[in-house]
Parts: C-alpha cells; structure tokens; sequence
C-alpha cells in the first residue's frame, strides 16, 4: 500500500478554524411516495443540500398550498409553506437555505428561507407563470417568467431592489441559469427554440432549433459556461413527437434526437436536464403517450434509456439533481394516484466513493462546506491557515488508480478565491482532471496513480498580475546591482 500526500492551495483572504466530521447522511434508493396527502406533486421541483439530502417544493392541488419537503436522512419531513400558489420553481444557496419563486394570480412572489422563517417580496405585478429560478455566485436570485400582457420577463436582485427587464413579447415557457460572471442565460419559445445571453449589455438571441414546436425545456451551463439544452415536443416536416438534447460546442449547436416518444393530444411533454461532475447529460422526462417516467444518460455516442415508473400515469412535473456520487435524485407527479414521488438512482458508471466531509468553514459571515470523496483510504484532512492549504493523505493498492472528487461551494471559489486555480501532482498536471460549476457546487474531480505523491490546488497568476512581478523583480535587481561592489 501506498499513501499519497494531497496538499491543496487557494487563495483565501481569511480563513477560520473548523472541525471534520465523517459524512453519515443516509440517502433513500429506489421509488418512494414523499406524500399522498390529497392530491400533491404538482410543480415539484428537488435540489439537494451539501450532504447530497434531497430537498422538494411542490403544490398540494387540493387546497392550493405550497409544501416543502425533505430527506432527514431517515425519513421525510413535510412542512407547509402556504397560500394558493402556482408556477414554483426552488433551489438551495451554498448555505443550503432555501430560495422558491410562485405566482399568485395577481403578482410574482419571491421566498428566502431566513432563520427558520420565510422572507417574501413582490417581484412583479400581473398574473404571472412558466417562472424559473437561479442563483448567481452571491447567492442573489434571478428570475424568468410571463406576464399575461407582457411577454417573457427577467427580473434580478441587485442587493436592494428588483430591476426587470422585458425580454420578448411572445408567451412562452422559460428556463433561466446564471454563469460564474453573474450573467443570465435564458431559454425560451418564439417560432422556434431561442437562447438568449445576457451580454452585459443586451440580448444576444440565437435559435436554437428553427424546427421545433416546443412547449417543455430545461438549460443547465457546463463549467466553461457553455448552455445545454433537452427539450421535447413536435418537430417539422413530418410532426414528429420527440426528446431531444442539444449543447453549444463553442462554435455551433449539436443536437441530437434522445427518444421519440408515443402521440399525447395534450402535447404533455415535462422534461428536467442535469450534467454530473464529468458534463454528462442526464434526463428524466414523462413518455406521455405510455403515461411511464423515464431517464436517459449519455453514455459515450449512444443514450442510455430505461423506464423508471410505469405503474399508471405517471412522470409529470419532473425535476432531476445529480449528486457528487453521480447519483441521480428524481421527483415527479403520479397523476393516478395523485402523489408525489421520488427516486434515486444508483451510478453504474461512476465508482462509489466513500465521503469525508469538512464542516462549518467559516468565512465573513457565511458558514461552507468542502466534500472530499475518494476511492483511496483518507486520514489526516487538515487545513494549514498561514499558508492556505487543504491537506489529506490517501492510501490505495500499488499501482492502482486513484480517485478524488472535491465538492466546493461556487460561491466561495468565486468570492474569495476568484476561481483561479491549477491543480498539481508533484509539480506536474495529474493524470486527468476535469470540473463542473453549477450555480451552488463546483466539482473538480482528479485520477492519479497511487504512490506517495504531492497533489496542489494552487493559484492561478493572471499575465498581468506575472508582468507585474517581473517588472518589481527588474526594479529591486537593478537598485542591487547599482551599490558599491554590486553585493547585497
């Protein structure tokens, strides 16, 4: 056996003394019904905290309320928001607090889990819907949404007040993310599939798939902020009921057809995209013409289809996470029996990694967490706060492969280490490396071969900030050189 010393950098302004704890959430597996209280899961929409629990918003239609529920690690608790809401999309800050925007027929609302209680503002005024959420790095919300009247519009917070914008006339279904700078990338439907970006100035459209009459989207970014796109509905010249991805590759759109799907008069066509640490799609989506849930990943060229849940009609208001393991997390609304369900997957094609958690790290007034999950046995995780290191040894087979996944708050990447950083096996670029940003967690997963080796994340020197030192480094050899004799 091997061990390997992993030593890892940033650049941190300060940095507080925290404690290490081993990770013992417990993740529920296979189909479970979350609550059958009436008829519930309409609009449900699952994010999951740091530990990997899942946590659902949703609507109960029998008397119009939102509830809220979530994985203890042992059982489901279900709590009741209120009100006679629609139209809810919800996801979890780097905190794990929680952020949810509805409508209430009359207005756009905005809910902040603060202290236990909820803080709510009206976003906009007019009876509003097809609403979605995101997070940028500060943790402000930005919003997409219709107005009846208006058009797709898209509000943000500024730290004080909301400033909306109006974006197209039309009326559409949208779907909303934020990239690492703070800038919003919105899709929607306007004679064909359309992907706006935000320049910091505009609006800059382009169509995404000129041949489509869709209703159904989700777009996530990837970690160079590049959108991908599954969206499903009817496509020309032959009317074509179908699933398809679509990614920008940096130069043009690549699409490719994931499932056709059985006729639906109702057009029903509830489909949620996410990308694991690795950028691999996965979507879950309701076959509406067999009534069945099913989840397709892509594996290598070819998709990957399976049917989840047949038992009745079952799949709509789907919404899908992906956790550090490559796990799969899944709810969605069994229209027979008027239930709300989840599931979980298992990842075959990604190894099951023990986790060892790194709690309460305390910068300013924010409080983050830092996942490790290895392959290889680790003890000894420390932080050296003088010179900014994360530290661990990890122990495997000789000669074997080794894998580590490190799970960081994007917010604090963004905040306090400006989302400079390299990562070094003895100096030297490891075996392989690659990492995934969302708008809560970024994911830099790293293979090596176990030995006793060094592994760094350090600071990136941006040209200017080189030139720069090189230019004082030129200064103070040449104030030397000019004394008397040269010498120091």
């Amino acid at each position: 056996m091997q061990t390997k010393n992993f030593t890892i950098h940033f650049l941190l302004l300060s940095l507080l003394l925290y404690n290490i704890f081993q990770a013992s959430a417990t993740t529920p597996f296979g189909i479970q019904v979350v609550d059958s209280e009436g008829t519930v899961g309409n609009y449900s929409s699952l994010a999951l905290d740091s530990k990997g629990n899942p946590h659902i918003v949703y609507r109960d239609h029998s008397v119009g309320r939102i509830k809220y529920a979530k994985w203890t690690g042992s059982n489901w608790e279900t709590t009741i928001i209120g009100g006679d809401y629609t139209w809810i999309s919800f996801v979890l800050d780097s905190t794990d607090k929680a952020h949810i925007v509805y409508c209430d027929y009359t207005s756009i609302k905005y809910a902040k889990e603060t202290a236990g209680n909820w803080e709510i503002t009206t976003v906009d005024q007019g009876y509003s819907y097809y609403t979605s959420l995101a997070l940028d790095a500060n943790n402000n919300p930005h919003i997409a949404y219709n107005v009846e009247g208006s058009g797709v519009k898209y509000a943000r917070w500024d730290g004080s007040k909301w400033i909306v914008t109006n974006v197209t006339s039309g009326v559409s279904h949208t779907s909303l993310a934020v990239d690492s700078k703070g800038n919003a990338h919105l899709l929607y439907y306007d004679d064909g599939l359309k992907y706006a970006r935000w320049s910091g100035l505009n609006w800059v459209v382009q169509t995404v798939d000129s041949n489509a009459h869709v209703s159904n989207f989700k777009l996530v970014l990837d970690f160079n902020g590049h959108p991908h796109i599954s969206y499903r509905g009817f496509f020309y010249p032959y009317a074509k009921l179908e699933l398809r991805y679509a990614r920008w590759t940096g130069l043009n759109w690549s699409i490719q057809v994931v499932d056709s799907t059985g006729y639906d008069f109702f057009q029903r066509g509830d489909n949620s995209l996410a990308l694991d640490w690795m950028g691999n799609p996965h979507i879950c989506y309701l076959d509406s013409g067999e009534g069945d849930l099913k989840y397709a990943k892509l594996t290598g060229l070819s998709w990957n289809i399976q049917v989840l849940d047949s038992q009745g009609f079952v799949g709509e208001s789907n919404s899908i996470a992906i956790d550090s393991s490559g796990r799969a997390h899944i709810s969605y609304f069994d229209n027979t029996n008027g239930d709300l369900k989840y599931v979980c997957l298992v990842a075959s094609q990604f190894p099951s990694l023990p986790n060892i958690a790194v709690d309460d790290l305390n910068v300013g007034e924010s409080s983050y967490k830092i996942i490790v999950s290895s392959n290889s046995t680790i003890q000894d995780l420390v932080v050296d706060q003088n010179s900014k290191k994360l530290s661990f040894y990890a122990t495997g087979p000789d000669g074997s492969q080794g894998l580590c996944n490190l799970t960081v708050p994007t917010a604090l990447i963004q905040s306090l280490w400006q989302g400079n950083y390299t990562v070094l096996v003895d100096g030297k670029p490891p075996t392989s490396i690659s990492s995934f940003s969302n708008q809560v967690y970024t994911y830099i997963y790293v293979t090596y071969s176990h030995s006793t080796r060094k592994v760094e994340v350090v600071p990136e020197f941006s040209p200017p900030s080189m030139l720069i030192i090189l230019v004082i480094l030129s200064l103070i050899a040449l104030i030397f050189k000019k004394r008397p004799g040269g010498k120091i």
